[in-house]
């Protein structure tokens, strides 16, 4: 890619051949694929063409970029359902393969996540007010996306390990 940025146009198949090695290297959905070619002044219908031929050939699968998206952010960045659903609506994926990359998150896993973040973040409040306890706990719960009732029941069961 660094060699095409120099050039003021690509050409189509200067285009496809940079996009295609760019989503060979890692996971890319069709709208970071459009950002990258936007970025490189890709004209809108050559876009279009170059889009459909990486779909075609199977550089950009928006099931297998969701389902990837879903295991990492879930394994390593620790978010709930909510939040990676957000960050796929964002990317416009639709619907139905948000719904269908989030079925690999199993309940007990989500809960089982849940209850080691919040027993880390306990650690961290320096309140012995329960009332303050459980409303920073609840906050930070739902600002990782996790379910409400799951983050309130976690909190139910957890914080007893303070009082």
């Amino acid at each position: 890619m660094k060699k095409y940025a120099n050039s003021s146009v690509f050409t189509e198949k200067e285009a496809t051949a940079a996009i295609a090695d760019y989503c060979s290297k890692k996971e890319v959905c069709i709208a970071d694929a459009k950002k990258k070619l936007v970025q490189w002044a890709v004209e809108p219908a050559v876009m279009e063409r170059v889009v459909a031929w990486l779909v075609q050939n199977k550089f950009i699968d928006e099931l297998r970029f969701s389902e990837a998206f879903v295991r990492d952010k879930f394994r390593f960045n620790k978010w709930g359902k909510y939040k990676i659903r957000t960050a796929l609506q964002l990317k416009s994926i639709p619907e139905s393969i948000i719904e269908q990359a989030l079925v690999q998150i199993p309940a007990a896993s989500s809960a089982n996540l849940l209850d080691e973040e919040i027993k880390k973040k306990l650690k961290s409040i320096k309140s012995d007010n329960p009332y303050e306890i459980k409303s920073k706990l609840y906050r930070f719960g739902m600002s990782r996306g996790f379910e409400s009732d799951l983050v309130m029941s976690a909190i139910d069961r957890l914080v007893k390990i303070k009082d």
